[in-house]
């Protein structure tokens, strides 16, 4: 990264803005290898964002203007939603977001696969998993209470919920901890 930043520089306007995608990697370590004060953004986009429906935490560099800021929110926004926040928990939104999907396919797959086992067509099945977790999502945001509270709602009880939260907070705990090593290697 710092190769290919130090090589192009001259090729950056003053008027541009360097967006950043690679995870892990600071904001400092790109404006430190620039040949120039250059407006850089960090985001960690995540796969919903092909759709519009992403969760895109973002962290702005020293040398932005107002109108730049602006024209990056507006950008972001189109990706789904873009959260500012302080690049100290950048790694920790990575381990939030970016890799969160692939511990939501796992559960949708073994939904459906169970329902077309038990003879409901993929249709169907698919439509009702879908509405259940899009629901879901749409209940905590609207209502703002804690999930904690609105499970009371369902008499039911089919999963371990210990072991549930344990393995979500394991898998969080790991990316982090992997997000993090990638970064110390690349500032030492």
């Amino acid at each position: 990264m710092k190769a290919v930043l130090s090589e192009n520089c001259k090729m950056i306007r003053d008027d541009h803005v360097l967006i950043s995608l690679a995870a892990a990697i600071p904001l400092w370590i790109f404006e430190s290898v620039l040949c120039k004060d250059v407006a850089t953004v960090r985001v960690i986009p995540n796969t919903p964002s092909q759709i519009g429906k992403g969760a895109n935490p973002y962290c702005l560099g020293k040398h932005l203007t107002k109108q730049q800021i602006k024209d990056v929110e507006e950008l972001l926004s189109v990706f789904g939603l873009a959260v500012k926040i302080d690049e100290s928990h950048m790694n920790l939104a990575t381990a939030l977001s970016a890799v969160r999907p692939t511990y939501f396919f796992p559960a949708f797959k073994a939904m459906k696969d169970f329902a077309l086992k038990k003879g409901m067509n993929e249709e169907e099945a698919v439509g009702i998993i879908l509405q259940t977790i899009s629901g879901t999502a749409e209940l905590v945001k609207e209502t703002g209470k804690d999930p904690e509270e609105l499970k009371l709602m369902i008499g039911t009880r089919t999963i371990d919920e210990e072991s549930v939260k344990e393995i979500f907070t394991k898998a969080v705990e790991d990316a982090l901890s992997k997000v993090n090593s990638a970064t110390q290697k690349l500032t030492e």
